[in-house]
């Protein structure tokens, strides 16, 4: 299935704003018959993997959830009227307890991390049948809410107990666990570069420290906001963005990592609650060649998917487009797949929404600068 919705195209001046009509181009949307909360590309392999969460009907204690596996063919899908370059399959359903996130090895892209009500797991894709088979489980007695690759060696993931914790892929082992919050801890984040690791939570506390000083509490650093911290992103290694439950992206620089210093420099207000935020690199323009423009892709709950460009030199954001196709309904998962061209770069988006079980694949084309 291919469709095209029009959806406008906002660029935002100081003094004027520009509004142009821009077409996202749907490449496959489906309902799946479980509500879905993260999705993560697998880029070698153009295969979606997407996680479902519910409360069992027959046991309100009790959470289930499922791991769909789908096949894209996304290679000529620049060509935009190219049918077959967008051929879909859902190719493999594996039910297990609800799963809150997931994430591919970035690197090789054979190994898949999954988050879920009770357990981590591990999972190994077979390529050649394009196949999951389960490697390790270790049992949990809290939700694992978030989980995010260090290394090809070693997972990070945060649970709902407050804990952040470190694990060993061989053996599949926790290898250091650290209570830092009180309460469901939606997100954390690790810049391998120098060790700095950031967490939030849902009482609003927001926590980093040096993965040197994971247990010293004394040189944690701790930020209280009003609301629930959702989202982390690291653009660089000395600039942080941090989403929350009140619609709000706060961009911080690092000024110092020991003891850490954070300055808020850019508010940008999104309409909903900033869940999940993914940003790509698209120029240097200083002397020390350092990238000062980005493009932030972001799932914002119940107001869709919004696509900026970012300049870290001025603090100036343009609004390049927003797909609020499913409006109204909570986009929690999202992973976005670039593809550069010499005078434009197309992102294949894939989000989904939690409570219409509801989840889209769609492409924007934007010059380049």
């Amino acid at each position: 299935m291919k469709c095209k919705y029009k959806v406008f195209l906002v660029l935002e001046f100081e003094s004027f704003n520009i509004y142009k009509m821009s077409d996202i181009i749907s490449l496959m949307e489906d309902k799946l018959p479980m509500q879905l909360d993260s999705v993560s590309w697998n880029k070698r392999h153009d295969l979606l993997a997407l996680g479902a969460y519910m409360i069992d009907p027959s046991d309100s204690t009790k959470r289930v959830g499922k791991i769909f596996l789908i096949q894209l063919q996304l290679e000529n899908s620049e060509q935009g009227d190219n049918e077959k370059a967008n051929q879909f399959a859902l190719i493999q359903e594996t039910d297990l307890s609800g799963v809150l996130d997931l994430r591919w090895e970035p690197d090789c892209h054979e190994k898949l991390a999954v988050a879920t009500s009770d357990s981590m797991d591990l999972y190994q894709l077979d390529s050649n049948q394009n196949k999951l088979k389960l490697l390790n489980r270790i049992q949990l007695t809290a939700m694992a809410l978030y989980t995010q690759w260090m290394d090809p060696d070693k997972l990070l993931y945060s649970d709902s107990e407050g804990f952040i914790n470190i694990m060993k892929i061989d053996p599949f082992e926790i290898e250091a666990s650290q209570k830092v919050h009180d309460n469901l801890t939606w997100v954390v984040q690790c810049f391998p570069k120098n060790g700095l690791i950031f967490s939030g939570s849902d009482e609003g506390k927001f926590t980093g420290f040096l993965l040197e000083n994971m247990r010293d509490e004394e040189k944690h650093f701790i930020k209280k906001f009003e609301v629930g911290v959702t989202s982390i992103l690291f653009l660089k290694d000395n600039l942080l963005a941090v989403g929350g439950y009140d619609d709000t992206l706060r961009l911080f620089t690092i000024d110092c990592v020991d003891p850490i210093m954070l300055s808020l420099k850019k508010k940008i207000e999104f309409g909903g609650a900033v869940w999940r935020t993914i940003a790509f690199p698209i120029s240097t323009s200083n002397q020390n060649n350092e990238v000062e423009n980005f493009h932030l892709v972001a799932a914002c709950a119940r107001n869709g998917i919004h696509v900026i460009d970012l300049n870290t030199k001025t603090w100036v954001y343009n609004t390049i487009a927003k797909c609020l196709e499913y409006e109204g309904f909570l986009a929690y998962g999202l992973d976005v797949k670039p593809y550069y061209y010499e005078s434009s770069m197309s992102y294949v988006i894939a989000s989904c929404y939690f409570d219409n079980n509801q989840f889209h694949v769609w492409k924007i084309d934007i010059p380049k600068h």
